[in-house]
């Protein structure tokens, strides 16, 4: 196998697996998921400077160490905007608001990191909501229900890289 067909191939399967673990990192805001990609990605990045290294000085002509090594760095590039992507997610939750009450909600407040409103809430209903957390803080909700207004907390501690993904059922 050439060179350049090696470099092509290496790329192409870290950005699968980049691709792949920033999804479910999206998808499930696990803690797990950011260790695991963390340690892939040093895994990734060792190889790609070994490989770009053995690209370097091997015997094959200028043309194919430039474009192998093109490749490398641009496969390096796109890790780094992936883990960028990563640590802004790392900073905010996700939290689905879920009217699981025989009536409808109103008056939705979200307090605490950021805050956020909603209208109304229907029976059966769930809302997605993105806070962002800039500092150490908590995330409560008001609302009102069957005209009496209620506060519940959400979150008691959250501070930012804790990004987390919550389902809250208002009962």
């Amino acid at each position: 196998m050439g060179l350049q067909k090696l470099t092509v191939i290496t790329a192409l399967v870290f950005f699968l697996i980049e691709t792949a673990l920033s999804g479910m990192y999206y998808l499930t805001l696990s803690i797990d998921i950011i260790f695991i990609s963390y340690f892939i990605g040093i895994i990734i990045l060792i190889i790609s400077i070994i490989l770009g290294c053995i690209i370097i000085f091997s015997k094959n002509s200028i043309n194919i160490k430039l474009k192998s090594c093109s490749i490398i760095a641009l496969n390096i590039l796109i890790a780094s905007v992936y883990s960028y992507f990563v640590i802004l997610l790392t900073n905010y939750a996700r939290i689905t608001l879920i009217n699981s009450t025989s009536d409808k909600i109103t008056n939705i407040q979200i307090l605490g990191c950021e805050e956020k409103s909603l209208d109304i809430l229907n029976k059966g209903d769930k809302k997605t909501i993105w806070i962002k957390i800039p500092e150490d803080c908590s995330i409560d909700i008001n609302y009102i229900f069957e005209g009496t207004k209620k506060r519940e907390n959400i979150i008691e501690y959250i501070s930012p890289g804790m990004g987390e993904k919550i389902d809250f059922s208002i009962e």
